[in-house]
């Protein structure tokens, strides 16, 4: 297994071992039935394609949550009963597998009166003029 992809795969999951583990089996799976010598960058790559993972070990749970905030309230405050409502998602897995990564990288804050995105990601989803983003640079 090549330096690069032991790193590749501790930033995607999350510095978690339990991920790091499942990541590791699904690159050893896709190892036995393809023709490479070692597990390296470009065949991970394309196991985090098919598992819908980006570099920053996001996951398409994280992108729906993100871009309701961002995209479809404007990043206005927002409660996790209207987010986990609106992913139809328990409310306890978005507190407990969604938000708490989403927290850790700074890419959320909880306000009292609610969740929104804070710049880093509204800059990692390609989001601009959202209404809280407008108010924040007038503060500036």
């Amino acid at each position: 297994m090549a330096e690069e992809a032991t790193q590749e795969i501790a930033i995607r999951s999350r510095k978690t071992p339990r991920i790091a583990n499942n990541m590791l089996k699904r690159a050893r799976d896709l190892f036995e039935l393809g023709k490479e010598k070692e597990i390296d960058k470009t065949m991970l790559d394309s196991l985090f394609s098919l598992l819908e993972i980006d570099s920053m070990g996001l996951t398409n749970i994280d992108y729906k949550y993100l871009r309701l905030i961002g995209e479809k309230l404007q990043n206005s405050p927002v409660g996790v009963e209207t987010i986990s409502m609106s992913l139809f998602e328990d409310k306890q897995t978005v507190e407990e597998f969604v938000e708490p990564y989403l927290l850790q990288i700074g890419f959320i804050k909880k306000t009292p009166r609610g969740r929104v995105l804070t710049r880093n990601a509204l800059n990692h989803l390609g989001i601009k003029n959202s209404k809280r983003d407008m108010e924040q640079d007038a503060l500036v």
